[in-house]
């Protein structure tokens, strides 16, 4: 089954270079190191509110975002995860193998639906 990952940044960033090797680890630790990462950058608010892209870095997976709480607003900002270590600037390697297994597994993550309007919003913003 393809997956679809996208990591989607704000310029200037100081998390994004982080969030995108920690992703190669986990793409590579979950045996699909040939899976292509569809780097976006988020640079209105507009493209944040098609995105619904909650802050730099967010990882796409499939379309959806796995770390994101159900009310957690659109913003063109860092995004802070919580990790086992504390509060950080991505997600950990574990966290993210943990969602790429999610999403081989064709399940919805907990409150969230199976599709999302972000998949189709990527293409535009594509970089």
């Amino acid at each position: 089954m393809r997956m679809t990952v996208a990591l989607l940044y704000l310029a200037g960033c100081p998390n994004y270079l982080v969030a995108d090797q920690r992703l190669r680890e986990a793409l590579v630790a979950v045996g699909r190191a040939g899976t292509e990462v569809e780097h976006v950058l988020v640079s209105t608010d507009q493209e944040a509110e098609v995105l619904s892209f909650h802050g730099s870095p967010t990882v796409l997976v499939d379309g959806l975002d796995p770390f994101a709480a159900a009310d957690a607003p659109v913003a063109l900002a860092c995004r802070l995860y919580r990790t086992e270590t504390g509060v950080a600037g991505s997600p950990t390697v574990a966290q993210l193998v943990a969602v790429l297994r999610w999403g081989d597994s064709g399940a919805a993550p907990p409150d969230q639906p199976r599709t999302s309007p972000a998949a189709a919003a990527l293409a535009p913003f594509a970089s």
